[in-house]
């Protein structure tokens, strides 16, 4: 009972922590996206301790909570997309079994991954242009925005997996030091 209870106390913690982050993502717009991402790295954290089915319904309470307290609406669908491809990540890396030395699964994940990411980018970028673009579509044209968004998410995988590896391993360490078994 009291390693529930403490699960729940810290899954309220993290939402809580990430739908500030959404919100500073509102008020300093030059940072929405940095923010948006950091508050999704959240959903990684939630997997990686306690599970597929804990992360799905953190992104879920999230997203929820977002809409509620986010004046701009839109960013929460960012938000979403951002966990969501997390989740799809974490799925993935799971359901493979994958490990470095298999380069075949590494390369089959690394192809899975961009797949995800199309199919949540191309058509948000074609029927919600303004989620990526406050100022609508560049007119430089759509193929400049989708190769611009396949550099953003490799920027963005290296950088989650860097902030799993470097900084949640660390903090691991002194936030959860009493729900380490």
């Amino acid at each position: 009972m009291y390693v529930k209870t403490h699960r729940i106390a810290y899954l309220a913690l993290f939402a809580s922590f990430s739908v500030v982050l959404m919100f500073l993502g509102n008020v300093m717009a030059i940072n929405t996206l940095f923010f948006l991402a950091a508050a999704s790295f959240m959903v990684g954290v939630v997997i990686l301790e306690w599970g597929l089915g804990a992360g799905f319904m953190f992104l879920v309470v999230c997203g929820a909570t977002g809409l509620l307290v986010m004046p701009q609406k839109l960013y929460c669908l960012t938000y979403l997309g951002f966990g969501l491809y997390i989740w799809f990540n974490e799925f993935l890396f799971r359901a493979l079994h994958l490990c470095r030395k298999d380069i075949k699964k590494y390369v089959l994940f690394w192809i899975l991954k961009g797949l995800i990411f199309n199919i949540m980018y191309i058509p948000m970028l074609l029927v919600f242009p303004k989620v990526i673009f406050p100022a609508g579509l560049p007119k430089v044209g759509l193929v400049p925005c989708i190769i611009v968004g396949q550099v953003a998410f490799v920027v963005f995988d290296l950088v989650y997996v860097w902030f799993q590896r470097n900084v949640w391993n660390v903090l691991r360490k002194k936030i959860m030091r009493s729900a380490i078994h």
